[in-house]
């Protein structure tokens, strides 16, 4: 089992996100982020997907020796609390051999939390978030 979680700030708005999108992230997830027309919604989505392909490079152990643009996470503009986004993997890769799954969930408003969990059996896993204040 393999499983590591990451937490990311967003920063204030950068016009250049679009520019970082491009040069790292997947084709599908710039064409994610091109289809939404609420730039706030936009920076938002740009800093999920970054999050989440943090958690997971660090959750397979190989960092950034594995180019952010080789996999890509689907997420589902739909939901309401925290997701489960898919995550496509290339054909062939050595991580493949487990079964992955990550969530997002916000934490305040302008914070992220990634978790990624990688297990050789398929089991379906169930995450329970706890809000609580100091």
């Amino acid at each position: 089992m393999c499983g590591w979680s990451d937490v990311h700030e967003q920063i204030e708005d950068n016009p250049n996100l679009l520019n970082v999108a491009w040069r790292y992230f997947s084709k599908p997830e710039i064409k994610q982020l091109r289809a939404l027309i609420n730039i706030d919604r936009q920076l938002e989505q740009f800093f999920e997907l970054w999050t989440l392909k943090e958690s997971f490079i660090k959750a397979c152990g190989l960092g950034l020796s594995l180019p952010l643009d080789k996999f890509t996470f689907d997420i589902d503009n739909e939901r309401i609390d925290f997701s489960q986004p898919k995550l496509h993997l290339p054909e062939g890769a050595d991580f493949q051999s487990l079964h992955w799954q990550s969530w997002l969930i916000p934490l305040k408003s302008r914070h992220k939390l990634s978790v990624t969990l990688g297990q050789s059996i398929v089991q379906q896993c169930k995450l329970k978030v706890f809000y609580t204040q100091p």
